[in-house]
């Protein structure tokens, strides 16, 4: 490293970068910018959680809606926010439509998938 020709107050600056940024990967040390995450917590969700009973209700209802689902009958069951469907569909189409209206309920996390493709 050629500090050499540099005015006082760079080469200062300079060897405390070097200082700080080495400091940054040790253990209780974290430069200014990544201290935001320990002063700033992150946001939790204030409104109240959507019973499962409710979640199970509207999803099965958002089923039996869809003139190609209802006929299948398929099982829908929640808990903590995540949808299970069981049962069996014909297609793949069906399977992705079963999905993607159990997810448009407001209030489900996640949606798996047990359903099984065949006739």
């Amino acid at each position: 490293m050629h500090l050499k020709g540099l005015p006082m107050n760079s080469k200062k600056c300079f060897l405390t970068l070097i200082l700080l940024s080495s400091l940054a990967g040790l253990p209780g040390y974290a430069l200014a910018a990544d201290t935001t995450a320990a002063t700033n917590p992150p946001q939790t969700n204030t409104e109240p959680a959507i019973p499962d009973s409710e979640l199970t209700t509207q999803v099965h209802d958002k089923l039996a809606a869809d003139k190609v689902l209802a006929p299948l009958n398929l099982s829908v069951s929640c808990n903590k926010g995540i949808v299970t469907l069981k049962g069996k569909v014909a297609s793949q189409a069906q399977l992705d439509q079963a999905l993607n209206l159990a997810h448009s309920v407001d209030g489900v996390k996640t949606v798996l998938s047990q359903l099984v493709i065949g006739k």
